[in-house]
């Protein structure tokens, strides 16, 4: 893989957070020891800030012409906007590659669903299913549960509640025969992605039903 390539989609191809980093380096080795110094607190030829409290003017085009490239560096940490294709002369600006994007932490912050709402209509369409959403465009049914069901509190994996597969089976069984008005016999093709955790809190469960 090519640095300068690397390095050229990171200044092109990505989106410019107010959280900066900027490395000055010749090849990846130096890259690597530059990383490593960065993570751990040492001095090194590495530039960091945070933008959003102060931002630079626009890098002059002399600076960029000269490859004062710590100068570049630190203002572009500051804030200050870079027209970076002035940093490579014609017929030798690099290529934007395919690089993995941000790790960013896969966290969810749902509404809190007012379980009181639910509570005033008792009629539930099954245990499992509850109600019936569907419009003109989708068939769609809603479940809410609160972690007080017998088939949470009794199916738990490391402690926490966890609804059992058998439950999905159920629900998409009964969610096919309501909206077919046919009863369904069997189930193919089922695959389990991931796990339904539910908190001791109204949890909404949504299914739909669409034809293949």
């Amino acid at each position: 893989i090519s640095l300068h390539d690397v390095g050229y989609t990171l200044q092109t191809g990505r989106e410019a957070m107010d959280e900066r980093l900027a490395v000055v380096v010749k090849d990846v080795p130096s890259l690597l020891a530059q990383l490593e110094k960065y993570i751990s607190g040492e001095p090194g030829e590495y530039y960091h800030d945070n933008c959003r409290k102060e931002k630079e003017e626009s890098v002059a085009t002399e600076m960029l012409s000269i490859q004062d490239l710590a100068m570049v560096g630190r203002s572009w940490v500051k804030g200050a906007t870079i027209n970076w294709q002035e940093l490579y002369s014609a017929g030798q600006k690099p290529r934007q590659i395919s690089l993995p994007t941000y790790p960013f932490e896969q966290k969810r912050y749902w509404i809190p669903i007012r379980e009181t709402a639910y509570k005033r209509n008792s009629y539930r369409l099954h245990p499992l299913l509850h109600c019936n959403e569907s419009n003109l465009k989708e068939q769609k049914f809603t479940s809410v549960y609160t972690g007080s069901e017998f088939f949470l509190n009794e199916h738990r994996l490391y402690n926490d509640k966890v609804l059992p597969g058998a439950a999905y089976l159920e629900l998409a069984r009964v969610a096919g025969e309501l909206s077919t008005g046919a009863g369904v016999t069997g189930l193919r093709d089922v695959t389990w992605q991931r796990l339904l955790k539910v908190e001791d809190q109204a949890t909404p469960v949504h299914v739909r039903v669409e034809t293949s």
